[in-house]
């Protein structure tokens, strides 16, 4: 359900405000799986063929940052720490009603 709510809303930014610039997404690995592998599994479902049919370069405005909401600071770098604080206007976090589950 959680996976489904975050893709929703991703394609619907992108779609919709194609004037975005970037979408910051925090990300962690999970079950072995890399920030990538579990990016390329998101926009591959069938919610994204619509923006990859008209504007498919709009998925490289997705910037993954290596965190995890469980630990002090979000987990980020200081590097990405930076580059948030110098770029993101906007912020929404997607946290299912009964907690954050690993």
């Amino acid at each position: 359900m959680f996976r489904v709510l975050v893709q929703v809303f991703i394609e619907k930014l992108l779609y919709s405000c194609p004037d975005i610039d970037k979408i910051y997404m925090l990300i962690r690995e999970k079950k072995g799986q890399s920030i990538r592998e579990r990016m390329t599994k998101i926009v591959a479902d069938p919610l994204f063929n619509r923006l990859k049919d008209k504007r498919p370069g709009d998925l490289d405005k997705i910037v993954l940052v290596p965190g995890d909401i469980t630990v002090p600071g979000l987990g980020i770098s200081e590097e990405n720490e930076t580059i948030l604080t110098d770029k993101v206007s906007s912020f929404s976090d997607n946290i299912m009603e009964d907690g954050y589950k690993k």
